[in-house]
């Protein structure tokens, strides 16, 4: 029998995230993987997962919090494919670490950075990558790989796209500035706008990152702020060229606060504010107030998603 085609145009770490968080909570043998690195046994029941946990000191990718007979052990990951380490980043896990622990969340810790080989490597004598424990991508593919069904060939598929990601070796040219406003809009949005979902993770910024997308109920429709015009967008792919379409399906729904406007091979359901234009290189503090009116638009836009129905679009 010919086997099944399976393709990802692109994997990022954020998928990388869930796929480890999957396996590991349905798998022990996979789970197996991650646990001989730290000499634990397997017997232990899941006690928590949380994933992009995050406080004043950071964002934990990957939180495993393990219930053992004597104790509750917690499995901290950080998720690589190619992005720069971050300032004090594996240093600022423990951290973390150490405020669950003195919350009593659970009694001791690992942290563990899983990325591919050439990754650790490149990363090896990096006092901001020295986590204690790495997990290799490679070491995932060949577990999965040996499984002979449809799913681990699905995650086998991911993880080959993420290691392609990383062969392509491309490195963002970091402004600091940026970098910096883009790590406090995220922090401040899991604060003050949890129900909101805004995608990546912390990583250095170059001078054209300034368009934060959030998901939506809609799959792959998001919501965009674009911050140069002071736009949120609503953007559904396709309907560049039928924006009456889409006026006429989703017309019915919309606020006295939101418009239609095309946008290149796309249509958009927009709230803007001339005052909402930002530079991203700013300092972010200063514009606290004017970031949560953005945030409002953006959470505005995800409840008017969850209200259409996708086939209906599509």
């Amino acid at each position: 029998m010919q086997k099944a085609v399976i393709e990802f145009k692109k994997i990022y770490e954020h998928d990388m995230d869930l796929l480890i968080i999957e396996e590991f909570a349905s798998d022990r043998n996979f789970a197996k993987i991650f646990l001989d690195k730290l000499q634990l046994s397997d017997d232990y029941t899941i006690h928590k997962i949380s994933h992009s946990l995050a406080d004043s000191d950071g964002e934990s990718d990957i939180s495993l919090i393990l219930q053992y007979p004597d104790k509750r052990v917690a499995l901290l990951i950080e998720d690589k494919i190619d992005a720069q380490t971050m300032p004090e980043q594996s240093e600022r896990y423990h951290k973390r670490a150490q405020k669950s622990i003195s919350h009593g969340e659970y009694d001791c810790y690992y942290v563990m950075l899983a990325a591919p080989a050439d990754y650790h490597r490149e990363h090896e004598n990096d006092s901001n990558a020295a986590y204690g424990y790495r997990i290799c991508y490679e070491e995932l593919r060949e577990y999965l790989g040996n499984q002979g069904h449809m799913r681990a060939a699905v995650k086998v598929a991911m993880i080959d796209c993420a290691l392609k990601e990383k062969k392509a070796g491309y490195q963002v040219q970091e402004v600091p500035a940026v970098t910096e406003f883009w790590i406090k809009l995220r922090r401040f949005c899991k604060e003050n706008y949890p129900q909101l979902n805004m995608v990546g993770e912390d990583a250095p910024k170059g001078a054209a990152a300034s368009w934060p997308e959030f998901r939506t109920s809609l799959g792959t429709i998001k919501v965009i702020y674009k911050s140069q015009k002071g736009y949120v967008d609503l953007e559904f792919p396709k309907y560049g060229d039928n924006v009456a379409d889409l006026l006429s399906k989703v017309k019915g729904k919309m606020s006295d606060s939101m418009q239609i406007w095309k946008t290149g091979k796309s249509a958009s359901v927009r709230i803007a504010n001339d005052k909402w234009t930002l530079d991203f290189s700013q300092d972010f503090d200063k514009c606290a107030d004017i970031i949560s009116e953005i945030l409002q638009a953006v959470s505005s836009l995800c409840e008017f998603a969850s209200t259409l129905n996708y086939s209906e679009l599509y």
